[in-house]
């Protein structure tokens, strides 16, 4: 190299230059940078002002790497907090799935504790406790479709879902009360929805009271339900199959076809519903005493059937304010009619009359029934007269206060009587009932 040879001005400056931007380092720390410029400059090969304007661009990219070394750690925060949004956003996804399911779900039940007194003529008096749990899972997994599923306590028969504290401690038995699906769609100028399984009556039959069917039971097969909304009210119809037994042994199983038309009507305070209902019951087999004890689907029957045909008319009605008088009093009087035009026997018919009264948490019901021995199968009766018997006239008295808006406490007394054979019984029921 020759000794103070001045380097032309354009190879320094892409000297400099290259070096800047081939070694990062020197633009974040520009020290040794500095230096070689001044070196240049005391050995005459960069003049006064070529030194510095060096200089000042070595200045510049200083600046410029100072701004780009923020620019990078601002973009590098943002790439944090992105990281940090992506597993919040998934967090949020997956509680929005968990809340998108839970919509379709829903849990439904109650408990109920009571204490029920027992006096029959010519029997020793009974007392006991019981208990009654029910738990139900609804699901909806698409639109206009429902499935669900209930666990109740009780044994297999259809008419109990209690519990009776005995034996011990014992465990006691959950049984599957209710499992069904039901579609419903709009359908010309009303709604129709049908059933298939084992499922509560709902609205697929229209019941005034207990007279013919105890609120527990839940019928098996599939049912249809077609309404619609009018200026006179709703206009339904219903129908149905309804298995009633089934035999390996034999192809004709008992089973009931029923069908159902009825009128609910609503004007201000007042409201009515009026329905009339046919069921006819096939292969339903007598017992060894003509009756169905003994027979095909007898295990649960209360034997005060004389007969094994039924062919079935009923009617009921009701007829109420939702302010009585214009005071805040509610009240209704219902009733119903039951006729069984297949069998040969003059005991064929039966009735109900009662009335509601309420006001706030307060309510009073009164049932007055009287039943023939073969005007429906003694299978189904309410089981708090004479253990679900027909060839029975019962009055029933209720009070009922809930004292909070899901529990209630009531109080509930039967006299009942055996037409046939003159025998009396009283039943006192208290209870409490949470809703859940």
């Amino acid at each position: 190299m020759i000794p103070n040879a001045r380097i032309p001005l354009y190879q320094c400056l892409t000297l400099c230059l290259g070096a800047a931007l081939s070694f990062p380092a020197l633009s974040a720390d520009n020290t040794a940078l500095m230096g070689l410029l001044k070196v240049l400059r005391d050995k005459g090969t960069l003049s006064d002002a070529e030194y510095q304007a060096l200089v000042q661009a070595a200045a510049g990219d200083q600046e410029k790497a100072e701004e780009t070394g923020k620019a990078v750690a601002a973009v590098s925060d943002k790439v944090g907090t992105l990281e940090q949004n992506s597993k919040a956003l998934a967090a949020l996804s997956d509680n929005v799935d968990a809340m998108a399911w839970a919509r379709k779900v829903r849990l439904t039940g109650d408990m109920r504790n009571r204490f029920e007194h027992i006096s029959t003529d010519n029997q020793h008096d009974r007392s006991r406790a019981r208990l009654r749990y029910r738990l139900g899972i609804i699901a909806n997994p698409v639109e206009q479709i429902e499935v669900g599923a209930g666990l109740a306590s009780g044994s297999a028969d259809p008419r109990s879902t209690n519990q009776t504290f005995s034996d011990t401690f014992s465990s006691k038995s959950i049984n599957l009360d209710y499992a069904y699906t039901q579609v419903s769609t709009p359908l010309g100028s009303g709604n129709a929805k049908a059933i298939a399984g084992k499922f509560k009556f709902g609205d697929y039959l229209w019941l005034s009271d207990d007279l013919l069917w105890d609120s527990d039971i839940t019928p098996e097969g599939v049912s249809i339900d077609y309404a619609v909304d009018s200026e006179l009210g709703k206009t339904f119809a219903n129908a149905g199959v309804w298995v009633l037994g089934e035999f390996g042994n034999d192809s004709n199983d008992p089973y009931v076809v029923y069908g159902q038309l009825g009128q609910k009507f609503g004007a201000d305070d007042l409201f009515a519903t009026l329905a009339g209902t046919y069921y006819s019951f096939s292969d339903i087999r007598p017992g060894t005493t003509g009756g169905l004890r003994g027979g095909n689907i007898g295990t649960f029957s209360a034997g005060t059937n004389t007969d094994h045909r039924f062919d079935v008319v009923t009617l009921n009605a009701e007829l109420g304010s939702k302010r009585l008088f214009g005071s805040d009093w509610t009240g209704s009087l219902f009733g119903s009619y039951v006729n069984n035009t297949d069998t040969s026997s003059n005991q064929d018919t039966g009735f109900s009359l009662g009335a509601n009264l309420g006001k706030g948490p307060l309510s009073f019901k009164y049932l007055y029934g009287n039943l023939d021995a073969n005007a429906f199968l003694d299978i189904f009766p309410d089981s708090d007269r004479f253990g679900g018997a027909t060839d029975v006239r019962s009055h029933e008295l209720e009070v009922a206060y809930k004292i909070h808006k899901n529990v209630t406490l009531s109080v509930d007394y039967y006299h009942n009587e055996r037409k046939s054979l003159g025998t009396d019984q009283d039943l006192l029921q208290t209870d409490i009932s949470v809703k859940f």
